[in-house]
């Protein structure tokens, strides 16, 4: 399959589960109100948790070596499940430790209902990893909308049925088992699971698989860091309106950035030895995240209003500040995805290991500094840290790397996010009628994503034609 067919499919079932899950949030939300919603997003936090333990780092190495053997690739399927099931029941045995340690008892039995999430997923993990590397992501995708169906309406029915933050993660369940059991039944040869004495597993391999959990690991308690060591400081009510738009903007950078991550990796990792060929891939993969996200945090910035008023209703209304705030911090949280990317594929995971620890440091100073003053102090505070890393990424690692300038990686960014602020913020400043409706809301949302599409579209289009070129 082409690059471009590739980037087409997995973003057609991340587009579906964004929207699916953007539907299930305000749900959620509307059900919920603020206080609760804070284990909403504990719970969910933890969910995410588990599905990177559920990989271990081992499928990253399947795709990233490209002359791995069958038997080779059969004893990492097999360290994985080993390795998932010994975590899965120590997620088990820790969840009463971690929950005391947040100061929110209610969420031991979440934590425990975490634990399958991370075996079943083990167990489907590397047969879909064997299509991705072939760039086969087609029946994957197919199984993702199913299974994302089914966790949606799992979801949505247990939490009417006052089952409350468990059904997210009832829900998670459901979809890991879909996307475990389908490709199985699709690709049963595609592993050959057995008992050995010895796993025959190159050092190289399990050294990159182990440094990408690591990376893994660092990256998902820095995204969380603000929740876990908040939720103290903050108080119920704060935390659940700090969480909704948190949630919400890390719900759209969920539409697009996981396909495009998936999609550009295999790619990248064949030319890791081509330094020219990964500059251009590089730009283009930058340039195309950019153009993707932007449209959708500004929507956010200038609409937040109507959104919260229209969508939830007056108990939400501390949120609409804090989503203006968040949803520029998201625009430049994506900014970080390339080139994490990029430097695994280029096998510098000891790199980006330093780097998200470091990053981890300075997240949890941050949030420990700025808490106490509230949820949209924080969040600024945020913004602020996630800007500078930015521009930290160019000097001490894309340079490097890539040979990439600062004003290539500049235009690379903020041209997309101009385009968008001028034909986006532009339109908003027709000002909604005050009785606006959701169509309301919608017209002019489209108008403004139309003009902002127009725009684009020519270097859009260089950019896909530029990552497609070389790997055809």
């Amino acid at each position: 399959m082409r690059p471009t067919h590739a980037i087409k499919w997995t973003l057609t079932s991340q587009v579906f589960r964004g929207g699916i899950q953007l539907i299930q949030l305000f749900i959620l939300a509307k059900i919920l109100g603020p206080s609760e919603y804070s284990l909403i997003a504990l719970a969910t936090a933890f969910t995410t948790l588990a599905l990177i333990f559920s990989d271990l780092g081992l499928t990253a190495a399947y795709i990233q070596y490209q002359t791995i053997t069958t038997e080779q690739r059969d004893a990492l399927f097999t360290c994985n499940v080993a390795l998932a099931l010994i975590i899965s029941l120590l997620a088990i045995v820790l969840a009463p430790l971690i929950a005391r340690g947040l100061g929110t008892p209610l969420i031991e039995p979440l934590l425990k209902l975490t634990a399958p999430i991370i075996l079943i997923t083990a167990l489907g993990q590397q047969v879909r990893a064997s299509a991705e590397k072939t760039l086969n992501f087609q029946p994957l995708a197919t199984y993702e909308i199913i299974g994302n169906a089914a966790s949606f309406l799992t979801t949505i029915a247990l939490a009417l049925n006052e089952t409350g933050a468990a059904s997210i993660i009832w829900g998670a369940i459901v979809y890991s088992a879909i996307i475990t059991t389908l490709p199985w039944i699709q690709f049963p040869k595609a592993m050959k699971p057995r008992l050995v004495r010895r796993l025959q597993i190159e050092r190289k391999s399990l050294h990159f698989g182990l440094n990408t959990l690591a990376n893994g690991i660092l990256a998902n308690l820095t995204l969380n860091s603000d929740l876990f060591l908040s939720s103290k400081i903050l108080g119920d009510s704060a935390l659940g309106s700090y969480s909704l738009p948190r949630n919400l903007t890390l719900q759209l950078q969920a539409i697009a950035n996981p396909p495009l991550n998936r999609a550009s990796f295999p790619i990248l990792s064949k030319f890791q030895n081509d330094r020219i060929t990964i500059k251009e891939l590089f730009k283009a993969i930058t340039s195309i995240t950019i153009t993707l996200n932007a449209p959708l945090y500004l929507v956010l910035i200038f609409y937040a209003d109507p959104i919260i008023n229209l969508a939830l209703g007056e108990a939400w209304t501390n949120s609409i500040e804090l989503l203006k705030v968040l949803a520029f911090w998201g625009v430049m949280r994506t900014c970080l995805n390339p080139p994490g990317t990029l430097l695994l594929a280029l096998n510098k995971v000891e790199s980006l290991r330093n780097w998200n620890l470091i990053v981890l440091i300075a997240t949890c100073l941050t949030v420990l500094i700025a808490a106490p003053y509230g949820p949209t102090t924080m969040a600024q505070a945020l913004t602020i840290l996630t800007i500078l890393q930015v521009a930290l990424l160019w000097l001490t690692l894309i340079r490097r790397h890539t040979d990439v300038g600062f004003f290539e990686y500049i235009k690379s960014i903020f041209m997309p996010i101009a385009l968008g602020w001028a034909s986006i913020g532009g339109i908003s400043t027709l000002n909604l009628p005050h009785d606006a409706t959701p169509f309301h809301l919608f017209i002019q949302v489209a108008v403004s994503v139309t003009l902002y599409s127009l725009l684009v579209y020519l270097p859009l289009r260089k950019n896909l034609l530029t990552l497609g070129k070389p790997a055809t």
